[in-house]
């Protein structure tokens, strides 16, 4: 994803020792790396939607706390990376599940790391605000569908459509003038309908 020069400046006072590693890395290459620069951390493995193309397809409706991370896990491995100001990048499952997102998120901005989160947005709206004031600077909202009908077929969630559409405008509205999150609109599969999507 291609950023302003302004967003970039704010990164890069935000999350130095990530923001020197960039440059290191562009310098000299990532060869011989003790540590990742990007996370991937697995919060859960459950999820609200049933999405053939996803490998936790069959968790839907699984039990509260089923396939978590227990929260000390989390605490260990961003306090471990903070030396090396590692990027994170919470998905799942479907993060806003995890009972310990935004505790998850709020430590990750502590630590200047920069965080992403991937979502299939169907809680967004519910945790807009809490995002919006966690530090997060990526948000990615999956939506594979361009109308309830196609949306419905993907996830099997009755009115996901429009819940999706409002918890986006509302990460938007409590964002505000502020730049972060970026949010980003994920799609996969659907090149015959990107007029639609757009």
């Amino acid at each position: 994803m291609k950023l302003p020069i302004s967003a970039k400046v704010q990164l890069t006072l935000t999350h130095p020792r990530t923001a020197f590693n960039t440059l290191r890395d562009a310098l000299f290459g990532v060869g011989g790396l003790s540590y990742p620069r990007v996370i991937d951390l697995f919060v859960t493995e459950r999820c609200n939607f049933a999405c053939a193309m996803c490998h936790v397809k069959d968790s839907m409706g699984k039990n509260a706390g089923s396939g978590d991370l227990p929260f000390g896990y989390v605490i260990k491995i961003v306090e471990e990376s903070k030396r090396w100001g590692s990027a994170f990048q919470v998905i799942g499952g479907e993060p806003t599940l995890y009972p310990k997102l935004l505790e998850t998120l709020n430590l990750i901005s502590a630590s200047r790391m920069p965080s992403g989160m991937t979502t299939n947005g169907l809680r967004l709206e519910e945790f807009a605000q809490d995002i919006v004031q966690s530090g997060l600077n990526f948000l990615a909202v999956s939506l594979d569908g361009w109308d309830e009908q196609s949306q419905k077929l993907r996830g099997k969630v009755n009115g996901s459509f429009d819940k999706i559409i409002k918890g986006v405008e509302a990460v938007l509205r409590h964002r505000g003038r502020n730049r972060f999150p970026i949010v980003r609109i994920g799609h996969s599969g659907n090149k015959k309908q990107l007029y639609e999507l757009a």
